[in-house]
């Protein structure tokens, strides 16, 4: 059964229905605000990680620099260590070396002893 509907009843379907449409834009303009602050803070939390994921990579590249400097000083002295035990006498070594240098002083000796006959 369809129903016939005055002039004045369409008129109030109408204004009913443009009520029903503004509110459920009231509503969704609302959803889209939380939404957008939602995001917004989001943002600003991830903007804010990768700030101090940035300033620790400049740390540890710093740091890796350091390191790498001290490596290379080491290894230098490293290097000065190793030549310097080969130049450094033994106990052996001093001692050969003396009794050459006494048997050197005894040739001089009798040379100086030989000269002077």
């Amino acid at each position: 059964m369809r129903q016939i509907l005055s002039k004045s009843e369409k008129k109030m379907l109408t204004l009913s229905k443009i009520g029903l449409m503004a509110s459920d834009l009231d509503s969704t303009l609302k959803r889209l605000a939380e939404k957008s602050r939602f995001m917004t803070e989001r943002f600003k939390v991830v903007t804010r990680q990768r700030d101090e994921a940035i300033a620790r990579i400049a740390e540890l590249e710093k740091e890796l620099h350091e390191r790498d400097r001290r490596l290379e000083s080491m290894q230098t002295e490293l290097e000065y260590l190793k030549v310097s035990s080969v130049l450094s006498p033994t106990s052996e070594s001093v001692a050969a070396t003396r009794a050459i240098i006494k048997g050197l002083i005894s040739d001089i000796d009798r040379c100086i002893a030989d000269i002077r006959d």
